[in-house]
């Protein structure tokens, strides 16, 4: 007998495909674009994503804000500090819930059998032990090069 999840499992499920739609919009608008001129790196780069991590972690967080609005956010806010397991806050409109947002970088090339880790056990550990009721996301932007 399948039973039906308790209704604030809905409505959290309900809350993060409002986020991964947000996220998919936001970079619908931005579309394709250049990283690096190609004068400056006349043999291309290397197709690693972690080179260009940082700067596609920018983006995302930055368009969210730009576009939050749009998407059906209340807002992004950011981390106290660069050096926190997740990029953006994300609020959204009517729920008290933050959701903390850590923006992952894999190229196309890597499919799904890419290496997904995620660093920072320790301190993912111990930001559970401060909040247990944390929803903590991990967004996979796929990226041609």
């Amino acid at each position: 007998m399948v039973s039906n999840p308790p209704d604030q499992y809905s409505q959290l499920e309900q809350q993060i495909r409002t986020i991964a739609s947000g996220i998919r919009t936001a970079w619908s608008k931005i579309g394709s674009f250049k990283v690096l001129d190609e004068n400056l790196a006349p043999e291309g780069l290397k197709p690693i994503a972690r080179s260009i991590s940082w700067l596609i972690d920018q983006i995302t967080v930055q368009n969210l804000r730009r576009y939050h609005d749009e998407i059906g956010f209340e807002r992004i806010d950011d981390p106290p500090h660069g050096l926190t397991q997740y990029d953006c806050v994300i609020k959204l409109f009517g729920d008290t819930r933050s959701y903390y947002l850590n923006v992952k970088t894999s190229l196309t090339i890597t499919g799904r059998g890419g290496r997904f880790d995620i660093s920072k056990a320790p301190r993912l550990i111990k930001m559970y032990r401060q909040n247990p009721d944390l929803v903590l996301l991990v967004a996979i932007i796929k990226l041609d090069i």
